[in-house]
């Protein structure tokens, strides 16, 4: 990686990798971080941002190199409604336990690195027009 601008501007655009977006699929993907953070808008939501990175290819009509593909963020909100769809995510999806007296927080830290099996739709952003991969449903791993 270049440490000042005369190295920025010898880098060979062949060098560059630029990760691919994960087509439509069937994925295993493993959690690999997660981070609290507050909804740009009014209401000022909290959510974690969790993210997935893929690590199979489950189902694919594309020939998918698994090493070369983004990361897959998936954001779960917080609040009454939404809390229950989080625990659910833990229990069926993961396999969790939880525990009456278990936080949010520690079941996020406890699932770093727990496989999921997701469902994953090719979309376009609307402001900038780009593709990008969005988990529609999880599945339990077996």
């Amino acid at each position: 990686m270049p440490n000042d601008v005369t190295e920025f501007l010898d880098v060979r655009v062949g060098d560059v990798k630029i990760p691919t977006v994960l087509p439509s699929g069937l994925f295993r993907f493993i959690l690999t971080r997660n981070g609290l953070e507050r909804e740009n808008n009014d209401k000022r939501t909290p959510f974690v941002k969790a993210t997935f990175k893929a690590i199979a290819v489950v189902e694919c009509d594309e020939d998918v190199d698994i090493d070369s593909v983004r990361t897959v963020t998936r954001k779960f909100y917080r609040t009454e409604n939404a809390d229950k769809i989080t625990i659910d995510f833990f229990q069926r999806h993961l396999g969790m336990e939880l525990e009456a007296d278990d936080t949010l927080g520690s079941l996020w830290e406890a699932a770093i690195g727990a496989e999921v099996l997701g469902e994953v739709k090719q979309s376009i952003a609307e402001r900038s027009g780009n593709p990008y991969a969005e988990i529609v449903r999880f599945l339990k791993v077996d």
